[in-house]
């Protein structure tokens, strides 16, 4: 009979705790930047004409973007 380990080891824990560990990167690098790309943006609203930078559909669209491309970058190499 194998002895229990203290860690679960296998293909599956791997992946969940890289990925866990990436995303919780990458959500704490969303939330720290999601405040100076907002004041940039209405900065950057007096210089560009038209262009709503600020709107509500830019600020959510962007960081689920940015959160989907984290997940793939995490995802993929912690497969292999």
């Amino acid at each position: 009979m194998d002895k229990p380990q203290a860690y679960p080891t296998g293909r599956e824990h791997f992946i969940c705790r890289w990925f866990r560990r990436g995303m919780l990167t990458a959500a704490a690098g969303l939330a720290v930047g999601l405040l100076p790309a907002y004041r940039l943006a209405r900065l950057m609203r007096a210089t560009v004409f038209g262009v709503s930078a600020a709107g509500p559909a830019v600020l959510l669209w962007v960081p689920l973007a940015l959160t989907g491309a984290a997940a793939l970058a995490i995802y993929i190499p912690a497969r292999r």
